[in-house]
């Protein structure tokens, strides 16, 4: 009975998943990814799953685990970017783009 309610809820999350934005479905594949590295499930199996998945032809190599893994860790407490930082830089980028200039180093915003 319980595979039978597992494989009910994991169907309507995978129903529900399909229209949600790629901010939320990036945040479900890290927190996956990272309860699998923490359960002790191979990095090469993860990275399959991943490349099995991928509807772009992209392929994922054991070694991006750890990546993904120390993401899902810093999420935990907070965002790695906040809004704002993200907000700044790609603007920043956009005039270096215009300008050809980049900006100081060390001048990152808060």
């Amino acid at each position: 009975m319980s595979k039978l309610i597992d494989a009910a809820k994991d169907g309507v999350t995978d129903t529900i998943e399909k229209f949600t934005t790629s901010s939320d479905r990036s945040g479900a594949t890290v927190d996956r990814v990272g309860n699998m590295d923490k359960a002790g499930v191979s990095k090469k199996t993860i990275a399959q799953q991943l490349t099995d998945n991928d509807r772009f032809g992209q392929t994922f190599d054991a070694s991006e685990i750890p990546t993904i893994r120390k993401i899902y860790n810093q999420s935990q407490a907070a965002p790695g970017i906040t809004a704002k930082q993200a907000r700044a830089l790609i603007q920043d980028q956009a005039v270096a783009a215009k300008t050809n200039e980049l900006p100081e180093q060390g001048q990152l915003p808060a």
